[in-house]
């Protein structure tokens, strides 16, 4: 059963974003950050850059899938059109849209598979 193995998965993908946050703390990226008396599962591991779009070009080109989850911001959405727009003015927000990325993660990310991560992300910022 799947629910069992949770634990195992969560501790595999907290692995992953150890070895990210090693990896990546040099670069022009913002890594996730786990408050001190907390412990992240990891479901998804999204940074953040003013140059997501590129980034995610350069991970495509080494077939490396990423996501953009919450591409339009929650006051953009439909259930919100009827927010004036003065009150939807939230920059903050519009930024994060436009800056967010989400590498793989999951538990069953090789240290092959890591490492192309890796080695996309580094070369992409080194490359500039």
């Amino acid at each position: 059963m799947q629910l069992e193995r949770l634990p195992q998965f969560n501790r595999a993908r907290r692995e992953n974003a150890a070895v990210y946050d090693d990896e990546l703390a040099d670069l022009p990226l913002e890594t996730p950050t786990v408050p001190t008396d907390r412990r992240h599962v990891y479901h998804q591991y999204t940074v953040r850059t003013d140059d997501r779009d590129a980034l995610a070009a350069t991970l495509a080109e080494r077939d490396v899938g990423t996501g953009i989850y919450y591409e339009t911001p929650i006051h953009r959405q439909p259930a919100y059109e009827t927010v004036s727009t003065a009150a939807a003015q939230l920059p903050a927000a519009e930024r994060a849209a436009d800056e967010v990325l989400s590498l793989p993660v999951h538990q069953e990310l090789s240290t092959g598979d890591r490492r192309t991560v890796i080695e996309a992300v580094r070369d992409h910022f080194t490359t500039q």
